[in-house]
C-alpha cells in the first residue's frame, strides 16, 4: 500500500508546476493616435487597421469622437496601419509601412481629400468580386506625401470598386487571389486631376502551357 501512494505523489507535483512554464504572456503593444483634418478638426468613424509583414489583419478599431484611436496587437516584424475614411468624406486614405511591430507606437495623421475614382474589373465581360486593388504614386517627389498618396480597394459583386485619390501619376497594382485559371496580378498607371471612371480593367487568362 506504501508504493501506491508514490505514483499520486509524482502526479500532483506535476500538476502543480507544469502550467508556470506558461505563465508570462507575450507582450502586446499598443498602437494610437489621432485622426484629424487639414482644419484640425477630429475626424470620427475612421477605420484603422493593422496588418502584419504577410498582409494578416492583427487588430482594428474605429475613432472616437475626438478622432482617437487606440488598441492592443500582437508582436509582429513589421506592420502596416491603414487608415480608411468613408467615402463619402472624400478624405483619401492613409497608409504607414514598416511599422516596426515590437513597441507602442502613436500617430499623428492629418488626412487630405481627394479625387473619387471608380472601375470594373472584369474577364471578358464578367465582373470579378473580391479583387484587391493598390494606388501608389509614381510622382518623383513623393517621398515626404507617400502616406497620403496611394489607396486601397476591394471589387464588390459587379467587380466595381471606389478609390479617393490624392492628385498626381498613380500605378495600381491590380491582385487576384480568388480565380485560379486568371494571371494572379497585373497593373495600370493613370493620371489623377479630377472624379474619373476608369475603362474596364482586364485581368488576362493564365497560360497553363
Amino acid at each position: 500500500m506504501k508504493n501506491a501512494s508514490i505514483p499520486l505523489w509524482i502526479f500532483a507535483f506535476a500538476f502543480v508546476f507544469i502550467p508556470s512554464v506558461f505563465a508570462e504572456d507575450e507582450p502586446t503593444p499598443i498602437i494610437s493616435g489621432t485622426i484629424s483634418t487639414a482644419a484640425k478638426k477630429p475626424m470620427p468613424g475612421v477605420q484603422v487597421i493593422l496588418l502584419n509583414q504577410t498582409g494578416v489583419q492583427l487588430s482594428s478599431g474605429v475613432t472616437g469622437e475626438r478622432g482617437g484611436f487606440s488598441f492592443k496587437h500582437t508582436l509582429c516584424r513589421k506592420c502596416t496601419l491603414q487608415v480608411l475614411p468613408n467615402m463619402d468624406t472624400h478624405y483619401a486614405c492613409a497608409v504607414i509601412e514598416n511599422i516596426p511591430g515590437d513597441t507602442n507606437r502613436n500617430f499623428l495623421l492629418t488626412l487630405q481629400r481627394g479625387f473619387t475614382i471608380t472601375g470594373r474589373v472584369v474577364s471578358g465581360k464578367k465582373g470579378l468580386k473580391g479583387v484587391g486593388l493598390r494606388a501608389i504614386s509614381m510622382d518623383s517627389n513623393a517621398d515626404g506625401k507617400k502616406v497620403y498618396d496611394g489607396g486601397l480597394a476591394i471589387t464588390g459583386r459587379n467587380g466595381t470598386f471606389t478609390m479617393i485619390l490624392t492628385p498626381g501619376h498613380k500605378k495600381i497594382e491590380i491582385t487576384n487571389s480568388h480565380f485560379s485559371e486568371l494571371e494572379g496580378s497585373t497593373e495600370m498607371e493613370i493620371d489623377v486631376i479630377g472624379d474619373a471612371q476608369l475603362p474596364e480593367i482586364e485581368i488576362p487568362e493564365t497560360d497553363h502551357r
